[in-house]
This record gives C-alpha cells, sequence and structure tokens, in this order.
C-alpha cells in the first residue's frame, strides 16, 4: 500500500462543488474496448473546468502475446498492428497516453490495475510508472491512500481517499457490494474508491466518534468505478461472455464534492 503526499487542488470557493471523475477499467488494445464512448467521455471531463481526475488501473489489456493461458488473437483491437505486438507494453503506454492526453494536469493519480502488475511481474516493465510519467502524474501503485486538500486562498479542507483497484470475481451485483462494503469496513477514509468488478455501483454509510461530549457522525462513501469493456461484443468472445457473466453498464462515477461540507453525491457518464 502506498501513501501520497497531499495533493492540493486550489478552488475558487470552498462552496462550490468539484467533480472527481474515477475512471479505470478501459482496457485498450482489447477487442471490447468502447473506445468512442471513452474518448468521448474524456473530451467532456477535459472541458470541466472543475473537473479532477483520479486512473483506476488496467487501462490498457497488457496481455503479451507469450501468456498462453491469456492471450487471445481474436481478442486484440482491430487498430493493433505486428509491430504493436512486437513491443506491446510500448504499445499499451503509447495507447493509454494517447486516450488520456487532454486530462493532463488533472490527473490526481494513476493506479496500478491487475493487468499492468501482471505484465510488470512477467516483462519487468513498470506500466504504470510509464504511463504516469508519460501523462505527468503520480503513480499510486495497487492500493493508495491519500489526501486531497480543497484550497481557497488562507483556507481548506481535507478530504480522506483509499483508492484501490480491487480484486474478486463476483458475477452478481450483490457479491461486487459486499467486495465494496468489505473495503470500506478496512479503512478509515471519507471516500473508497475501488475498480476491477467492472460494474457501476456506490454505497454510503455513517461513522460514528465522539466530538468532545457528544456523539459526531461521519459519511463515508464508497464507490465502484465502472469500465469501458464491454462484456458482449459481436466477432469474438471475451473472458465474461466465456463465464457467463452479465453484461454491465459502460462508462465511470463522477463524484461530485462541496469542499466546505465533504458532503458527496454520486453521478454516472
Amino acid at each position: 500500500m502506498d501513501i501520497l503526499p497531499t495533493r492540493v487542488i486550489d478552488v475558487a470557493d470552498l462552496d462550490q462543488p468539484v467533480r472527481l471523475h474515477a475512471t479505470g477499467d478501459w482496457h485498450l488494445g482489447e477487442r471490447g474496448c468502447v473506445e468512442s464512448m471513452l474518448r468521448r467521455d474524456v473530451e467532456a471531463i477535459a472541458a470541466d473546468e472543475r473537473a479532477i481526475v483520479l486512473l483506476m488501473g488496467d487501462l490498457a489489456g497488457c496481455i503479451a502475446a507469450d501468456d498462453a493461458k491469456r492471450f487471445d488473437p481474436l481478442s486484440v483491437g482491430a487498430s493493433l498492428t505486428i509491430e504493436d505486438l512486437a513491443d506491446w507494453g510500448g504499445a499499451c503506454v503509447r495507447m493509454v497516453e494517447a486516450m488520456a492526453a487532454p486530462l493532463r494536469g488533472r490527473i490526481v493519480g494513476v493506479v496500478e490495475g491487475n493487468h499492468e502488475m501482471s505484465y510488470r511481474q512477467h516483462k519487468q516493465q513498470p506500466i504504470t510508472r510509464l504511463i504516469a510519467a508519460a501523462l505527468g502524474a503520480p503513480a499510486l501503485g495497487y492500493t493508495c491512500l491519500l489526501t486531497i486538500r480543497f484550497r481557497a486562498g488562507r483556507t481548506h479542507r481535507d478530504l480522506s481517499v483509499m483508492a484501490t483497484h480491487g480484486s474478486g470475481a463476483a458475477a452478481t451485483p450483490g457479491g461486487k457490494l459486499n467486495r465494496l462494503i468489505r473495503t470500506m469496513q478496512s479503512v478509515d477514509a471519507d471516500l473508497v474508491l475501488m475498480g476491477h468488478v467492472h460494474d457501476s455501483i456506490s454505497y454510503g454509510r455513517a461513522r460514528l466518534y465522539q466530538d468532545g461530549q457528544r456523539i459526531g457522525e461521519r459519511e463515508q462513501l464508497g464507490v465502484v468505478t465502472g469500465t469501458y469493456l464491454a462484456t458482449y461484443s459481436q466477432g469474438h468472445s471475451g473472458y465474461g461472455e466465456r463465464a457467463g457473466y452479465a453484461p454491465v453498464r459502460l462508462g465511470h462515477p463522477v463524484i461530485e464534492i462541496v469542499p466546505r461540507s465533504l458532503s458527496m453525491s454520486v453521478g454516472w457518464v
């Protein structure tokens, strides 16, 4: 687990909402990735002056041709070439950099996904660090604790965040929600972000604490951060189809945060 130094976000007014886009599981380079939708959403984020971004891992498929267990040539994106496969790690970095370039300067950090981790372990190529460096953002590791400080002049409010790519292979929304709740229970953070399970789920709960002689209450929000990889797509059978998973809506969550009160609400794109 990594701990990232406090990230300062300057705002004009602590009462003005900031929109945090937690987006990952893009799976660029895989045939099921709906790049047109992803590109549209990236452009919309870039046009919003009050938007910040966390990239939640599995940004590229990173499944090399010599990975006999997982590689399927029919699942490789149609735009990729033999030359790309010969430099698959570099191609993955370039694909993500090109897609995320409009977000440069808005990215709080880049989480490592299990696809990037597997490629790093077997190929000794630090994909996430290379992506983060190309985008001018910090590499966060697989799980990270960080503080986002919203600063308006001399005043500020701090939001504590746990961002993790996540784990598990739950097939139902209930199973995915249980995984999210267990993750939330393991950490004292205002906002818990979890990827990997390819769904759009949020859950809020109250945490009690002692405030002098009174009982205080804090909000904790947990969010599963979606995907841009279609479970079913024409012309090939991806892993989700072979496992019999239900199709999921594509997109990512937008957490609207009012810095002064640290109140949070979730929408989806």
